[in-house]
């Protein structure tokens, strides 16, 4: 995972103007932000906006607000048989 590089007051900002009603394209050229960063503070996933403390997952090593939800995913999806 990459550092991010924007500040947390700047991904708080850019949370404001979405609960405003702004637009993925109005945020990204107010803000200089490109358009996955944009989605990410949209929907909640940015790493600025993260609740919980960030553990390695044993399974897939990746850094994740435990329980891994990719590893959970996975192994419901081998226990019923469906593709990955």
């Amino acid at each position: 995972m990459t550092r991010p590089k924007i500040s947390k007051e700047t991904v708080d900002e850019i949370w404001k103007r979405f609960e405003e009603g702004a637009s993925l394209r109005q945020v990204e050229e107010e803000f200089r932000v490109g358009r996955w960063t944009s989605k990410q503070i949209r929907e909640g996933t940015h790493p600025h906006q993260q609740t919980g403390d960030l553990k390695r997952c044993k399974t897939c090593g990746g850094m994740v607000v435990m329980p891994c939800m990719v590893c959970s995913s996975q192994e419901l999806r081998r226990l019923y048989g469906q593709k990955p």
